[in-house]
This record gives C-alpha cells, structure tokens and sequence, in this order.
C-alpha cells in the first residue's frame, strides 16, 4: 500500500489557537505549538497544511471538521468528538487520542503513529489508504468499517470490536487480537499468525481443550 503522506507547507510559526472562530473557521500553512483548549465546540472548521505541536485538546466537539494535509505531532485530543469528520493526509504522531470518536468520519491517506488511542470510536468511518502503527487500540470500535487498504502493523488491538466489519485480506499477523470482537461470518479471509487462531477461535465462542 502506498500511502500519500502529509505535505506541510509553514509560514506562520506562532498561531494562536485561542484566536480560532468557533464557527466556519479556516486556517492555512499555520503551526500551532504548546497550547491547549478545553469544552469548545468548532463548526465548520477547515485547517489546510497546518502543524498542531504539543497541543491539547479536551473534550472539544468538532462539527463538520476538515482536515487536509494537517500533522499532529505529541498532542493530546482526549474525549473529543469528530463524528462526520473529513480527513485527507493527515499525520497523528505520538499522540493521545483515549475516548475520541471519529464516527461515521472520511479518512484517505492517513497515519497514526504510536499513539494512545484505546477506547476511540471509528465506528461507521470510511477508511481509504489507512496506516496503524505501533499504536494502542485496545477496546477501539471498528465496527460498521468500511475500509480499502487498511495496515495495523504492531498495534494493541486487545478488546477491539470489528462486529459488522468485513475482514477479507486484513492482516492482524504482527499485532495484539487477544479478546477481539469478531463473528464466526466476518473470519473469512482474514490473515492471523498460527498462534493468534486460537484467540480468534475463543472470540467466537468455541472452547479449546
């Protein structure tokens, strides 16, 4: 999978995230460093090649959020919600994302990176060219996913729910799947190392003695 990677053009260094308006707010080639928001609502939001360094971002709603071309980089968005959320080439490093739900969101070109994102929802989303990667997905919801060139590669993904996700050709082979959610239906296709069958056979309910 050849995955288009964030292109990140700055020429503002000290943007304020303070100075955002709450509504159909739009930002450009700006780098947001060191700063926080908490219980905001944003509707309307567009950021086009912007850098979010270090920031933190507590249980803020983002209506109609989009994103392109945008890196989050050793940021925290925890309880936050981006339900309907578009998002094109965008990079989440090292971030926390615990509790944040991406539901029924757009996602093309994106990458999380050895992030904390346990308890997150994507639940509805539509996936297109997606990288996990070394990240923590512990009891993430997959469900209702609908997903082209999807890579989890050395995640936790303990707990996760792939319910009514289809996973023909998803390899899990380098990651965590102990008590993931699956049904005995969505196994077919699915590519797992030849010791991770028995979790999958205990997800299902089956009994191994």
């Amino acid at each position: 999978m050849k995955r288009m990677p964030a292109n990140v053009t700055v020429n503002e260094t000290d943007a304020q995230l303070n100075q955002i308006e709450p509504e159909e707010a739009f930002s450009q080639n700006q780098c947001f460093d060191t700063q926080q928001l908490e219980q905001e609502e944003f509707v309307g939001s567009y950021f086009k090649e912007v850098i979010f360094k270090n920031c933190v971002f507590n249980e803020i709603n983002f209506v109609r959020l989009s994103l392109h071309n945008v890196i989050f980089d050793h940021c925290e968005l925890l309880n936050s919600e981006l339900i309907g959320a578009g998002m094109q080439r965008v990079e989440f490093q090292n971030c926390k994302l615990t509790g944040s739900n991406f539901a029924d969101s757009v996602l093309q070109d994106c990458l999380f990176d050895n992030c904390k994102a346990d308890y997150t929802s994507f639940s509805g989303a539509k996936f297109k060219r997606l990288n996990f990667l070394s990240s923590n997905l512990m009891s993430a919801d997959f469900s209702f996913l609908n997903w082209q060139q999807l890579e989890f590669t050395d995640c936790q993904l303990m707990a996760a729910n792939f319910l009514s996700t289809r996973l023909t050709k998803l390899k899990l082979k380098s990651n965590q799947i102990d008590s993931v959610k699956v049904t005995a239906q969505s196994l077919a296709g699915l590519i797992v190392a030849p010791e991770q069958a028995v979790d999958l056979l205990l997800a299902i309910g089956v009994k191994v003695d």
